[in-house]
């Protein structure tokens, strides 16, 4: 993404308008399909399996039903999260949860996307993502 400002003259037709601001410190990588990509968690005494869509170095965004995301609001700490990463292992980690979005989807019907960042990752667990992130990548 260009790194131009925010264009002070209104004749300038600069496209950096056109691209859509990313706030993200991270690239996200998507999961694959399927069951094996999940976030195991306990939110309110409820033990939940949420899929993961995708994954970066700063966080995971979960999805989620609408029942199933009725605990996870905004500022929620999430202090024992299991990423079951597939062959690449389970992964436990603290989360925040820092966006929520809802839509439709044809086949699971309403259902809630949840950004959430890292919390408090230490080094060790921060170089294993790194290191699973590069190898879906391909």
């Amino acid at each position: 993404m260009d790194s131009k400002p925010f264009p002070l003259d209104p004749s300038d037709d600069s496209s950096a308008l056109d691209e859509p601001l990313d706030r993200r410190r991270s690239p996200r990588q998507a999961m694959p399909l399927g069951p094996a990509f999940h976030a195991d968690l306990v939110v309110l005494g409820r033990s939940l399996s949420l899929s993961l869509e995708d994954l970066s170095l700063g966080g995971v965004a979960l999805r989620a039903s609408k029942t199933e995301s009725g605990g996870l609001l905004m500022g929620r700490r999430l202090p024992q999260v299991h990423l079951r990463l597939g062959d690449f292992g389970v992964v436990t980690v603290a989360l925040e949860v820092r966006a929520r979005r809802s839509f439709k989807s044809f086949l699971a019907g309403e259902q809630v996307y949840i950004g959430c960042r890292f919390v408090d990752l230490p080094p060790a667990v921060q170089e294993r993502l790194r290191v699973i992130i590069e190898a879906l990548q391909g």
